[in-house]
Formats: C-alpha cells, sequence, structure tokens
C-alpha cells in the first residue's frame, strides 16, 4: 500500500497557487489607475509665484509748466503776460517776472516761495525752448520770431475759418434752393391736377 503524502502535498499546492492567481486579479471595475507623472509635479513646482501689485507711491512733484489747470493760467502763460505787461526794452528779469506774477494772479500768493520759485523758473526755460522767449543778458523777452509764427498761425486759422462760414453758407443756401424749388414743383402739379378735375366737370 503506497503512501498517499505526495498526493495531498501536490493537491495543497495546487490550491494555494489558485488562491494566489485569483489575489492577482485586476479589479472589477476594469478600470486601470494611471499613476502620476514626476513631470507633473516638477512643473507645478516650477511655477513662479505670482507677484503681489506694488503700491505705487505717490511723489509729491512740481507740475509741468504747460499744464494747464480749470480756470488757470500756466506759468508759461502768465510768465508771457508778465513779460508783455512790463513793456521792458531790454527785458525783464526773473525777479521783476515773479514779482508781476504775484501781484496778479492771486492763486500764486499761496505756493510755497521755493515752489514758486521752481515753477516759474521751469516756466522760463520751457519758453527759452520752445523759442516763445529770447534771453538777454539775464533779462527775457518775448521773440520776434515767435509773435510772426503767432500772428501767421492766427491768420491763417481765421482764413479756415472764414472758408468754412462760407462753405456752410453756400450749403444752406443751396438747400434752401432745392427747398424753394421741390415747393414750386409741387405747386405746379397741384394746379395743373385741380385744372383738369374742373375740365372734367365741365365735360360732364
Amino acid at each position: 500500500m503506497g503512501d498517499s503524502t505526495p498526493a495531498k502535498g501536490k493537491t495543497f499546492d495546487s490550491v494555494e497557487k489558485a488562491e494566489l492567481s485569483s489575489s492577482k486579479k485586476p479589479l472589477s471595475s476594469g478600470k486601470k489607475l494611471t499613476p502620476m507623472k514626476t513631470d507633473d509635479l516638477s512643473a507645478d513646482s516650477k511655477m513662479p509665484a505670482k507677484k503681489s501689485p506694488k503700491s505705487s507711491s505717490s511723489k509729491s512733484s512740481s507740475p509741468p509748466a504747460g499744464r494747464k489747470k480749470s480756470g488757470k493760467p500756466t506759468y508759461l502763460e502768465m510768465t508771457h503776460n508778465a513779460i508783455v505787461a512790463l513793456k521792458d526794452r531790454s527785458g525783464s528779469s526773473n525777479i521783476a517776472i515773479g514779482k508781476w506774477v504775484l501781484a496778479n494772479n492771486e492763486h500764486c500768493k499761496s505756493v510755497p516761495p521755493n515752489m514758486f520759485k521752481s515753477r516759474l523758473n521751469q516756466a522760463i526755460k520751457a519758453g527759452v525752448k520752445e523759442g516763445r522767449f529770447t534771453k538777454v543778458k539775464n533779462s527775457y523777452k518775448i521773440s520776434s520770431e515767435w509773435n510772426k509764427k503767432q500772428k501767421a498761425a492766427s491768420r491763417a486759422k481765421d482764413a479756415s475759418r472764414k472758408k468754412a462760414e462760407k462753405a456752410r453758407t453756400a450749403e444752406l443756401e443751396k438747400s434752401k434752393q432745392k427747398k424753394k424749388e421741390q415747393s414750386d414743383e409741387e405747386e405746379r402739379k397741384r394746379k395743373e391736377k385741380d385744372m383738369v378735375s374742373v375740365i372734367i366737370d365741365l365735360c360732364t
């Protein structure tokens, strides 16, 4: 009678292999989990951090000489008016211009002296740079060339305005004439119609 131990061992081994194979089966859902790529993680880590908007620091600086506030002349205009009003043949100095501006512009009196002087100097430099003022030693005059250009520009502007007004007037006259012709034509047709109706009445 043979030994049955090896047969039992084989049966045990086959059962164990069957259990192991069943544990290795994929999930019943049938969906495979895709592992996260390391590139995605590295890309997220390399994203630059958002910079917080810098708060704009408001610096108190004197406004440009050519900038005009509502209802107030610019320092360039006030300087020009001062030189014209002083009528000095040899030119007007910075001190004389500043005194005239302060005496004739009430809003300048509330400006601190240092700021007023700085703005006035900026206006004078701007006037010299654009050719409005001519420097004679330490004084300033209105440039004759600048005056000529301004007069020529004013004449050209007036001529353009007159030309535009003339064209507008001619257009209005043309429109009136056209309306009158239309009205006359309608009146003529109405009279013809009335005459035809009278003739028809007479014939009947």
